[in-house]
């Protein structure tokens, strides 16, 4: 009976191979990156508008060579005006510019036919209200978007002017707002840059969630049910990282030595928990949890007791908690239960 719980401990790890693995086979075929972005909107004047996607930071170091960029773009698009290899008419052009220093002008043509609608990119101009003419920097080296929106291309000659770096620092002026927003909108108004509006998509919840299954506690199994009411908090992108709150489970114990079904006894545990989400995983869980045990018919050796342990969840076809129950007298004993998700 010894070799019970080992067992099980592998059979535990067994099951929740198969998912990690899948995991890894469909990170390594991605093309797509999920990492979270944020977005500064600037408004310099009306029918101009800016936005920078990227990973912002407290000092928006991300965006210290953005004039110059701005003015390599406008260089090179004057050039290829000028040699007659651009077509000003193009709604969306494409410039590249690579860590090396290689840059590349790509335009879509009036006889360019668009593959397929992009719902979110129609969603996005409708919100905010984006001119006509797009004009996307892809600065390859610092892993940013820069979107230039104009209502007329004659409008270019006049981005030569925007000092962007002045618009990010009316951003600086309150780093609280760039370490817990998403989306920053940054307007000229009376020749100043001011914040006009910020926002995120945090959304903590409380949840309560019901558990069902098998506990091997010492050498005895036992069905278990519980119910689970959590505060899950979110990061400013609305992905949760941090999950607490109580537990409350029962597991049922009887007598089958003469296969009769007597003796039955209840234990009852009330518990804490706290979570916090693997890094790299989005339904990966993993955590410490204690609580206190009670028998309903106030005897047995589990009652009056405490036990402390590791609770994990999102990595398999099962949940799984592994405990130390405390038995008195310096005597303890472990415990592996496995738990249908829900």
């Amino acid at each position: 009976m010894k070799k019970l719980l080992p067992c099980a401990l592998w059979a535990c790890l067994a099951l929740s191979l198969p998912t990690n693995a899948q995991s890894d086979c469909e990170k390594q075929t991605s093309f797509t990156s999920d990492e979270n972005k944020d977005t500064i909107i600037i408004n310099p004047s009306p029918g101009i508008k800016f936005i920078l996607i990227g990973k912002n930071t407290n000092d928006l170091e991300l965006y210290n060579n953005l004039d110059s960029m701005k003015a390599l773009f406008l260089n090179d698009i004057e050039t290829a005006t000028q040699a007659g290899t651009y077509p000003t008419t193009s709604k969306v052009t494409y410039y590249f510019i690579h860590p090396n220093g290689k840059r590349r002008l790509k335009a879509e043509n009036e006889d360019y036919i668009e593959p397929a609608v992009n719902v979110q990119k129609e969603l996005r101009s409708m919100s905010l209200e984006l001119p006509p003419y797009e004009y996307i920097i892809y600065a390859l080296g610092n892993d940013y978007e820069f979107h230039i929106h104009i209502k007329d291309p004659k409008d270019l000659s006049k981005i030569s002017a925007v000092n962007l770096k002045d618009a990010l620092a009316a951003a600086l002026e309150d780093k609280k707002i760039i370490k817990q927003s998403t989306k920053i909108e940054i307007e000229k108004t009376n020749e100043h840059w001011v914040i006009k509006n910020y926002s995120r998509d945090k959304t903590d919840l409380l949840e309560l969630t019901p558990a069902f299954g098998m506990s091997l506690i010492g050498s005895r199994w036992s069905p278990m049910a519980a119910f689970n009411l959590s505060i899950i908090l979110d990061d400013k992108y609305g992905d949760a990282y941090i999950k607490t709150g109580l537990t409350y489970s029962v597991n049922s114990f009887a007598d089958w030595s003469s296969e009769k079904f007597t003796n039955l006894n209840i234990v009852a545990t009330y518990g804490l928990r706290y979570m916090m989400r693997v890094s790299g995983t989005k339904k990966g869980w993993l955590g410490l949890q204690g609580g206190y045990m009670k028998s309903y018919e106030k005897e047995g050796p589990l009652h009056d007791k405490y036990k402390v342990g590791i609770t994990a969840e999102g990595f398999g076809a099962f949940n799984f908690d592994f405990d130390v129950l405390f038995l008195g007298n310096k005597e303890s004993i472990y415990g592996l239960t496995l738990k249908v998700p829900f």
